[in-house]
């Protein structure tokens, strides 16, 4: 006997980004969409001491393709709710985690 197990998200579940400082291991979270205030360095340990400085500026390309990322996941979220009421549910299958592997 075979079994499979699949995990899948709805859109509505996805409720932030988290960044977490690869020097320091400090975490900061926003809220999707919420782009006004997405840091460019760890709140931590960034340019003020000597740390890490995820985003030379705003205007950065990295920086900007992040928050654009974060708007349209929101956007995506507002557009699967609506569908619902066409009869279309859209989610994201994830990859399992090792426990729901097999060898």
């Amino acid at each position: 006997m075979t079994s499979e197990t699949r995990t899948f998200v709805d859109f509505s579940d996805i409720l932030s980004i988290e960044m977490e400082c690869q020097k320091c291991h400090t975490k900061q979270t926003r809220p999707i969409g919420n782009t006004t205030r997405f840091p460019t360095h760890c709140a931590s340990c960034g340019p003020g001491a000597g740390g890490s400085e995820w985003f030379f500026s705003d205007s950065e390309r990295d920086y900007v393709e992040l928050r654009e990322f974060s708007n349209r996941l929101q956007r995506i979220a507002e557009l699967s709710e609506s569908l619902q009421s066409k009869k279309l549910k859209i989610r994201l299958e994830i990859k399992p985690s090792i426990s729901q592997t097999s060898e």
